[in-house]
């Protein structure tokens, strides 16, 4: 009797452990469900960085992972997007863009976790609190405030710039932001900004167009409009700088490979594989409001086939200063072909010193 008594025992016990283990499994295997939410199509490789971020941290896509990624195109459409987001399968929503964020904030900030990518100001914008305690149940990377530094870099290229000429869309909040920046530095230098707003296609193109005959070089500010634009439709600010032999500093790493002269800023696929960083200590269950927003890094990058082709010779130290540096004829000139970074240079060759005819910074 006791020898029965001790097999149903086991046997139960046998059936208790397998059930356990049953479902330790089932919430080992269950696949996590990011909602992906980005503004412009031009912010798309934030995205392949950051999946490429979370393969590094052992998240595999349709394995332990899956993402639903929406593009809304303009602002307006943000809102019912993220509101897709609402439903219980959706753990965590990636907010790409400033607008994307401060829609899922407002839609989505309540009841579920949010990280978000390639937002300027988040403290200005009202997205958190603060940049060292976010607050609630967001965080993410911000890019800052860097234009004035960028537009340093520009008057660096070419030592008798005085007039730089500065397309903006007057209704987009970061490229003004960034405007009044670079004509406060412009002036520190005894530069004069030539501003031209262009609130739409066409006045982009006109701007385009009607280049002023005395402007040295041209800025590119960091808004979708003028993006848009940068090797795109006829004219755009790659012919432009071409043709009338302009160095043109542009707002984004990759847009150097394109046939921009100087870009100090960072390159979006790495902004979001560091994203990705974050998003995985909140999947391990850290509160986002308790970790701080962190600042993505920035490179120096410049196209030494874009200066060749419009006749600029780049001093040797602020070539050896860059952290990616691309040969070859710019996309859009004659016999163009798609340049290639180098490494970064190894030089750490101080640079000369100034004379009293050059710019020191």
């Amino acid at each position: 009797m006791l020898w029965h008594i001790r097999r149903g025992v086991a046997a139960l016990l046998t059936l208790i452990i397998g059930a356990s283990a049953l479902v330790g499994c089932t919430a080992q295997t269950r696949i996590l469900h990011i909602g992906v939410i980005n503004l412009s199509p031009l912010l798309a490789p934030v995205f392949e960085g950051f999946k490429d971020g979370m393969q590094a941290f052992g998240y595999r896509e349709d394995v332990n992972v899956k993402y639903t990624y929406l593009e809304a195109g303009t602002i307006d459409k943000l809102d019912d997007l993220v509101s897709t987001f609402l439903t219980p399968e959706i753990d965590l929503i990636l907010a790409i863009s400033t607008p994307a964020a401060q829609s899922a904030k407002r839609i989505a900030g309540e009841s579920k976790r949010i990280v978000f990518a390639s937002v300027l100001d988040p403290l200005g914008a009202g997205i958190v609190d603060s940049i060292r305690q976010p607050g609630g149940n967001i965080t993410g990377i911000r890019h800052g405030i860097h234009e004035a530094k960028r537009f340093e870099w520009l008057l660096r290229v070419k030592a008798d710039i005085q007039k730089v000429y500065i397309p903006f869309n007057p209704n987009d909040r970061a490229a003004v932001i960034n405007l009044n920046i670079a004509k406060e530095v412009a002036a520190s230098y005894g530069v004069e900004v030539v501003e031209r707003a262009s609130a739409n296609n066409d006045e982009l193109t006109a701007a385009l167009t009607d280049v002023p005959a005395d402007v040295d070089a041209i800025h590119v500010l960091a808004d979708n409009l003028i993006a848009s634009r940068l090797v795109s439709g006829t004219p755009n600010f790659l012919s432009v700088s071409l043709e009338r032999k302009l160095p043109m500093s542009v707002p984004i790493v990759s847009q150097v490979a394109q046939g921009g002269l100087i870009a100090y800023a960072f390159d979006f696929f790495s902004l979001g594989r560091q994203s990705a960083r974050l998003v995985d200590q909140v999947l391990r269950g850290v509160k986002p409001g308790d970790l701080p927003v962190e600042t993505v890094e920035f490179e120096l990058a410049i196209n030494v086939g874009t200066a060749r082709a419009i006749g600029l010779t780049l001093a040797d130290e602020l070539v050896e200063q860059a952290d990616r540096v691309y040969y070859g004829n710019p996309m859009g000139s004659s016999g163009a072909n798609t340049p290639q970074p180098t490494i970064r240079p190894t030089s750490t060759l101080p640079p000369p010193a100034a004379t009293p005819t050059e710019r020191t910074f």
